[in-house]
């Protein structure tokens, strides 16, 4: 598989503000498929365990944890009912404060 058929299509912010957020508070169960993106990415995990996949290696992070995602990093996580996750996908330029 190529890296560039997994590149996230999502637009994170705005080129202004180049920042989100998402929350998952465990309904159901969904898997982000595996992608990429040119932002970094802060994963908190508040309740459960997870199965994370980050460059091709798979492994099972207890909460609470802290992950960080770097630029262009293949990645997935499995969100399954009961558990909880936030995340934070932004520009590391924004910690330039130019």
């Amino acid at each position: 598989m190529e890296k560039s058929t997994l590149k996230e299509k999502a637009v994170h912010g705005t080129n202004a503000y180049p920042y989100a957020t998402y929350e998952w508070h465990g309904i159901g169960e969904y898997e982000a498929p595996l992608h990429w993106h040119k932002e970094s990415e802060i994963i908190l995990l508040t309740e459960g365990t997870f199965t994370l996949r980050l460059n091709m290696k798979k492994c099972k992070i207890e909460a609470p944890a802290l992950i960080f995602i770097e630029t262009e990093a293949i990645h997935s996580i499995l969100l399954e009912n009961g558990k909880s996750e936030s995340a934070i996908v932004f520009d590391m330029g924004m910690l330039g404060f130019e």
